[in-house]
Parts: C-alpha cells; structure tokens; sequence
C-alpha cells in the first residue's frame, strides 16, 4: 500500500526550497539544529495547518 502524498498549502519544489535556505543559513551560523515553536513557523516549515 503506497502512503497518501502530503497534502501541504505549496508545492513540493518550494517545500525543498525552505528546507535547503534554512539548512544552509544554519550551516553558515554553526547551528545543528533550530527550535520552530509557533504556529506560523510551523506553518512555513511544512505547509500543513496546525491545531496549536
């Protein structure tokens, strides 16, 4: 059975976008990782409507 696909507010291309820039901006400042608490940068991050 194949999984349904993500049903994000943007397309695929611009998911992989956001992820490579944050990745990238994290790289440059020396960070291993970063805390996305709110709902709107949960929002941006993966596309999904969250119930906060």
């Amino acid at each position: 059975m194949t999984p349904a696909p993500a049903l994000r507010s943007f397309p695929e291309a611009e998911y992989a976008a956001r992820t490579q820039l944050a990745q990238s901006r994290m790289a440059e400042a020396g960070l291993d990782a970063i805390l996305v608490m709110s709902e709107p940068e949960v929002q941006y991050f993966n596309g999904f409507q969250t119930l906060f």
